[in-house]
């Protein structure tokens, strides 16, 4: 089921969304290495968090896609 930001996750979104490399994406979003923001990534929720620089990182959620953005 894909899981976007809204009513049921609005909550979530006051604190910051965080997920590692390897493990599955919690939100649909788009996302960025913690102190890397310039570097966005897209990543669908259970899909496995990608690397950065070819290294393990920290990814924060920047902001939820809806579902009619997945389709663009």
């Amino acid at each position: 089921m894909l899981r976007t930001l809204g009513q049921a996750t609005q909550a979530r979104a006051r604190r910051p969304v965080t997920a590692v490399t390897g493990t599955h994406c919690p939100v649909s979003g788009v996302w960025a290495p913690v102190g890397e923001e310039r570097a966005l990534c897209r990543v669908l929720e259970g899909s496995v968090m990608p690397a950065f620089r070819n290294a393990a990182a920290e990814w924060k959620l920047l902001e939820g896609l809806q579902r009619r953005d997945i389709n663009t």
